[in-house]
């Protein structure tokens, strides 16, 4: 039978292994001491692909894990080569122009063999020359290649890849092909779509075949555009899996018995997994099994929680690059998993280049951190991939002290491990309420010398910036060479609490033409007229008013809480309620005479629009033909002040930290040049040296000309836009124009989570008249005042 993933034999290891590593873990010591027989796993990446990436003749390629065979991991590579043929017979030039691979390569990441999947079907003269059919699976069955082709099944060696066996596949009722194809347990369960007289789809046909080889179909129905996306096997012969519109109206989860064909809809709690859907791999005796930036995870349906299996505090890996890992396999003493390998989280990447990174990591006998002091440094937002890599080099080179990262405040994580739901229908409410709690507890555990002695991404975070909590950075650092700037916007008075690490713009994208040549920003008279002249009413911010009131108030929040004093009763928060009740609405609707400035392509309007995370890449990517002629503005505000600064990625350091002088060498490591670079080549953001942001944004300008050069041969500017690649070429001199916006910004945009759950609890009233300005106002001034003095 085939199967996805084939795992060891002795499949009573893995177990042992789950709950062995799940109970002792990787938990804080309580000495802060790293301990000798504290788990440890040496991790080894392999980056398999080369061969490929090395060929010039090749355009690009993909690459994907099918499966394992005794001591070999599969994977499928197919690409295609630059000099396309077009002789007019489709056949030979497919076969010409592209390349059907099965890379064979054992558990060290070593390539044994390659075997040339068009040349076999070739070979073995099985393509109807008039008539070709280019379509194949491939899967492994019982530690063979598995080819399916055309009616038929042959078994391959996966060591010599010569043919050890075919045979005919039972023909079934269906006359299309499946849709898709999900291997549940020793279960296949392939899709088809079914048809109205009207043509459209309103059923799906489950056909499932069993292990005994006897198929059992079955029919789903199903609103019109709405289809099955994921499924996931539950043990016990269940199934479950999801029907979704692409999220017009809620997903319809189902469970499937595969021994019956049974179907019924399923109604227990879905939000804590249905991120997992695709990636969850089942383990016989284990269970379903995740991999996020927080370890190894076991879905587990009777408590609806991810328990822990393996942590990834217990390996030197780059959090980030864990989050997009899948499992391979998993022993006693080795994970293997494998990955794209990174090129960055810009809106482009190298082109071509498929190549996959295998990380091995193997149990040690001892900790090799043995007798290290441990620093802690907790986030409360996600892992950037800049700082893991200044973690692991600082965890690799410093024979004193390993950091251990932290994510109990992090509401990221709270997602990520189920215990809030991304699809709940108040999820930006639930996100604030979350964030408050978290970096209030921070706080609390900060005062009584509980905390972490490293805090990062809490910048937005103001509450947190006292001499109780947080040490003075203003000595620790060299600022030559830095936006100073962008530090002096982040100091509360004199003194840096939290330092920004890499920054982007908030702002406003208008056309030059549409507003006056030293404008900067917006004041709301200006705003108002901007709105309904050059945009003919479509309002760029457009969020509705409680999300507008939010997002506007991020650039005069520290208005409404300086030193310590809840005060919105002022001219900024005044002018902002009274402009939202009077001129945003909920729903906006785009005139026809507008439709001239939607972008054709992209669907949106490209010369009017609210961005809170502007990027280099990001303006170069959307707005290169156009880069010219458009200017970055700031939020509505009663001054008409410029754009605003977020802050990507900062740092801090507790005050009751016992080891400063090791939590200062840190943050020296993540202000050097090369992990700077990393924050603005690999995070999309802007560092904040000067030097690592202009090289990294040359470098991005290159490869972004590179794939244009590549693709504007193969398609016109029309596809290339529809493609969603690079459309337009762009210079240097792009690069000078962002940085003198960034040069140009005195202040951070910021909103305190607790506090704006308040506002948007009680500015409805407001805006439904039930309340006055001043009621409500007085309302959410005492509630605040209440806040901050719980905080002191």
């Amino acid at each position: 039978m085939r199967k996805k993933i084939r795992y060891p034999a002795l499949l009573m290891a893995t177990v042992l292994a789950a709950s062995s590593v799940s109970a002792t873990g990787c938990g804080r010591n309580k000495d802060l001491v790293v301990q000798a027989d504290s788990p440890w796993y040496d991790l080894h990446k392999v980056t398999i692909g080369e061969q490929y990436k090395s060929d010039d003749s090749i355009a690009a390629f993909n690459m994907y894990y099918i499966g394992r065979a005794e001591d070999l991991l599969l994977f499928s590579t197919c690409g295609n080569y630059k000099n396309r043929q077009d002789s007019g017979d489709y056949l030979q030039d497919f076969l010409a122009d592209t390349f059907q691979h099965i890379d064979v390569y054992d558990l060290d990441g070593t390539l044994i063999n390659s075997f040339d999947q068009l040349q076999f079907l070739q070979d073995e003269d099985l393509i109807d020359t008039e008539y070709p059919n280019l379509a194949w699976s491939t899967y492994v069955d019982d530690d063979k290649i598995a080819y399916e082709y055309e009616g038929m099944k042959y078994l391959l060696d996966p060591y010599t890849g010569e043919v050890v066996g075919s045979s005919e596949i039972p023909a079934i009722s269906l006359e299309d092909g499946a849709e898709g194809s999900f291997e549940m347990g020793d279960y296949i369960v392939d899709i088809y779509t079914g048809y109205d007289p009207g043509g459209c789809s309103n059923e799906y046909i489950l056909d499932i075949k069993a292990p005994d080889g006897s198929d059992t179909e079955t029919t789903v129905a199903v609103e019109d555009f709405a289809y099955i996306d994921g499924m996931l096997y539950m043990g016990d012969d269940e199934a479950l899996f999801r029907v979704t519109d692409g999220g017009y109206t809620p997903d319809i989860f189902y469970s499937l018995d595969l021994t019956t064909g049974q179907i019924e809809e399923y109604t227990e709690e879905t939000g804590w997994f249905r991120d997992d859907l695709d990636q969850a791999k089942y383990i016989e005796g284990v269970g379903n099994i995740v991999v996020n930036s927080y370890g190894i995870r076991k879905l587990d349906f009777e408590t609806q929680t991810k328990t822990q299996v393996l942590d990834f505090e217990c390996c030197n890996i780059n959090r980030y690059d864990a989050m997009n890992l899948e499992l391979l396999d998993m022993t006693e003493d080795r994970v293997i998993m494998a990955g794209s390998t990174y090129t960055g989280n810009s809106y482009f990447t190298a082109v071509g280049d498929g190549s996959l990174d295998i990380y091995i990591m193997d149990r040690q006998d001892t900790n090799p951190n043995a007798g290290k002091r441990i620093i802690t440094a907790a986030t409360l937002d996600t892992f950037d991939y800049a700082v893991c890599e200044a973690v692991c080099s600082y965890n690799e080179t410093n024979e004193d002290y390993f950091i251990r990262l932290d994510s109990k405040y992090s509401t990221d994580a709270r997602y990520a491990n189920g215990e809030l739901d991304y699809y709940s229908d108040s999820v930006t409410d639930e996100y604030l309420t979350s964030t408050g709690e978290l970096s209030n507890q921070l706080m609390v555990d900060l005062i009584a010398g509980e905390g972490p002695d490293i805090i990062l991404n809490g910048a937005t975070f103001t509450q947190l910036n006292s001499d109780d909590l947080l040490i003075d950075l203003s000595d620790a650092i060299d600022t030559e060479g830095l936006f100073v700037n962008v530090i002096d916007a982040a100091r509360t008075g004199e003194r840096l609490y939290q330092l920004p690490l890499a920054v982007n713009i908030a702002g406003i994208i208008a056309k030059k033409d549409d507003v006056s040549p030293d404008q900067t920003g917006f004041t709301f008279d200006q705003y108002e007229e901007y709105v309904f002249g050059p945009c003919n009413g479509s309002d760029p911010i457009g969020n509705g008013q409680l999300d507008f009131l939010t997002t506007a108030l991020s650039s005069i929040c520290e208005q409404c809480t300086a030193d310590g004093i809840a005060d919105f009763d002022n001219e900024s928060f005044r002018d902002l309620a009274e402009y939202v009740n009077d001129n945003v609405h909920e729903e906006i609707v785009i005139d026809e005479e507008d439709a001239e400035d939607i972008d054709p392509y992209l669907g949106v309007r490209r010369d009017a629009g609210y961005v809170s995370d502007i990027s280099f890449g990001y303006l170069m990517y959307n707005y290169s033909d156009i880069i010219e002629d458009i200017r970055l503005m700031g939020f509505p505000t009663t001054d008409g002040r410029g754009p605003g600064l977020t802050v990507r990625s900062s740092v801090a350091i507790s005050a009751q930290t016992n080891e400063e002088d090791a939590c200062k060498e840190f943050v020296g490591t993540l202000l050097s040049e090369e992990i700077q670079y990393d924050f603005g080549k690999f995070d999309g953001a802007s560092p904040v040296r000067i030097s690592s942001f202009e090289q990294s944004a040359r470098d991005i300008v290159d490869m972004y000309n590179d794939m244009y050069e590549t693709y504007s041969g193969m398609y016109t500017t029309g596809e290339l836009r529809i493609l969603d690649l690079p459309w337009h070429s762009v210079d240097y001199s792009i690069v000078d124009g962002y940085e003198e916006v960034i040069r140009s910004c005195t202040y951070i945009n910021f909103t305190d989570p607790s506090i704006v759950a308040i506002v948007r609890e009680e500015m409805p009233s407001y805006f439904c008249g039930q309340k006055t300005l001043d009621e409500v106002i007085s309302i959410i001034e005492d509630r605040t005042q209440t806040l901050l003095e719980e905080r002191k």
